[in-house]
């Protein structure tokens, strides 16, 4: 199953997302939405117009902030965890997409933005909650990170490969 895509049971989340919670999450994505870094991830990716021909089969799950604001404005989110994947997704398909070194400024800002929203989920939501979506981060960029090992390891299969994983493991509970 896709990792962006877990059900709230797989991942252990019982953070239903009542009104307070909804609150919540909007100051979280108009803090997100009013940041300057967040420009690149306002609306869709006009990948059509920009003559990014390869987007779609690079990304198969487009997500933006407005799609974000859409699904929480019209309650289609019903755990925090979804709200949260979803903008995970933002920036890991940014990321996914742009590892070009010309590309290196979108990736960054993937990055500045991730990082952004994991401070506002410290700052505004219950610690146990932070931990979860910090354990399901790590365990996202380590499948990640497999991947593009097995995918070089394809390409040339008679080098070994010596990389190890960049983030420690986070014992599940």
């Amino acid at each position: 199953m896709n990792e962006w895509r877990r059900t709230p049971a797989e991942e252990g989340c019982p953070f239903l997302l009542d009104s307070k919670y909804h609150k919540v999450l909007n100051r979280i994505l108009l803090s997100l939405f009013n940041d300057p870094a967040s420009e690149e991830f306002r609306l869709p990716v006009p990948w059509k117009e920009m003559g990014l021909h390869n987007y779609p089969a690079v990304v198969g799950s487009p997500m933006d902030l407005s799609q974000v604001r859409r699904k929480l404005n019209n309650s289609l989110y019903q755990y925090l965890h979804e709200f949260f994947s979803d903008l995970l997704l933002i920036w890991h398909n940014c990321r996914t997409y742009n590892t070009d070194e010309s590309a290196a400024h979108y990736f960054n800002l993937a990055l500045t933005m991730e990082i952004k929203m994991l401070h506002l989920i410290r700052q505004h939501l219950p610690s146990e909650y932070d931990l979860e979506v910090i354990q399901h981060q790590v365990a996202a960029l380590q499948a990640q990170f497999k991947a593009e090992e097995q995918s070089e390891e394809e390409k040339e299969p008679q080098q070994e490969s010596q990389a190890t994983c960049p983030v420690e493991c986070v014992a599940e509970q």
